[in-house]
């Protein structure tokens, strides 16, 4: 009886795991990370437009001790706009809401490719907290 049951079990899994892996590559659902594409995704402007539009909507903490950076987490589509938008690591004082509230006021992005078409990238950022961008 028991290993009826890992039997089936394990055609179950199997089934599932083939399932997803057709559906990946039927669909543009992979998320590629930036070390695997041909071009990362960017800013429209570069770091300097992004610095800048982080400097007109991040709302620094009130507590001016509160120093350090918000890794933010987030997918590039491919048409740019910002998903799954989530925070690695924060320096306190609600900067990780505020850095989530900002990332997902983002203009669009110039997506990543990879050979020549659009792909999702998985994207790391860190935005400084009290400290000159």
């Amino acid at each position: 009886m028991f290993n009826k049951t890992i039997i089936i079990l394990f055609l179950t899994l199997t089934q599932v795991a083939f399932s997803q892996a057709e559906k990946e590559s039927t669909s543009n659902s992979r998320i590629y990370f930036n070390n695997e594409v041909t071009t990362v995704p960017q800013f429209v402007g570069g770091q300097l437009a992004l610095d800048s539009f982080l400097k007109a909507n991040f709302v620094q903490p009130k507590k001016s001790k509160v120093k350090g950076e918000v890794l933010v987490a987030f997918v590039v589509e491919i048409d740019g706009s910002l998903t799954e938008v989530g925070v690695l690591s924060d320096a306190g004082s609600g900067t990780a809401d505020e850095a989530i509230r900002v990332m997902s006021i983002s203009p669009s992005w110039i997506p990543g490719t990879l050979n020549g078409r659009n792909v999702r990238v998985q994207h790391l950022l860190k935005i400084p907290v009290n400290q000159q961008l």
